[in-house]
């Protein structure tokens, strides 16, 4: 199998950190893995927006992180990501995951796009949750709905309706945000928490089989 070396920012959420994985690579990684004898790809995730905050620009990174990874994965490639932060491993699972739910399922119509995402963020959520304390994981999960920037429940207050499913749209990145990220994985554990585990399971799975 091929290989894709893909770096992105030290710490995915702060620029102002050291460039470690930009180092790995000038110091040769790329042929230490080639000398056994695999093709090497190296590919470079950046933030491509304006610092504000280290939540922003984390998300940012990962989400082009994902992208990347569903790439290789698509090219059967494994993808080497050389990061300097944990929060990574989110994109990286995204990326695996949305060969699952995500590249490999054609929607009714672009307005279902979300439970691509939706279905995304839970299994990341419920693997950070398996890593770390599953605790501290729901917490952070509460602090993103009431985030004062992106959060769901800032976005209503504003007046603006926070839905999940659009009515329109000009660009096809207008159909996945914050509220999409967020909320919309809140749907899907409470579809899980409602229906238990083994229906839930049952129903994706034949939802797999279907596609």
């Amino acid at each position: 199998m091929d290989v894709s070396l893909i770096q992105v920012p030290y710490m995915m959420g702060d620029e102002r950190q050291g460039k470690g994985p930009q180092r790995l690579v000038q110091a040769g990684a790329e042929k230490v893995v080639a000398a056994k004898g695999v093709a090497v790809t190296v590919e470079r995730v950046d933030r491509d927006v304006p610092f504000r905050d280290s939540g922003n620009a984390s998300l940012a990174v990962n989400k082009r992180l994902a992208s990347t990874v569903r790439q290789a994965v698509d090219a059967r490639r494994l993808p080497f990501v050389l990061a300097g932060g944990c929060d990574a491993s989110t994109g990286v699972l995204a990326g695996f995951e949305h060969n699952q739910c995500g590249s490999e399922t054609t929607m009714e119509t672009p307005f279902d796009v979300w439970l691509n995402e939706a279905f995304t963020v839970d299994v990341e959520r419920q693997f950070m949750a398996q890593v770390f304390d599953p605790a501290v994981v729901r917490l952070n999960q509460v602090e993103s709905i009431r985030s004062p920037l992106l959060g769901p429940l800032s976005i209503e207050d504003s007046g603006h309706a926070g839905r999940i499913v659009r009515e329109g749209f000009n660009d096809p990145d207008e159909l996945i945000d914050g509220v999409t990220y967020v909320k919309a994985a809140e749907v899907i554990r409470m579809l899980r928490l409602l229906l238990g585990d083994e229906r839930f399971k049952a129903g994706k799975t034949l939802s797999e089989k279907v596609k």
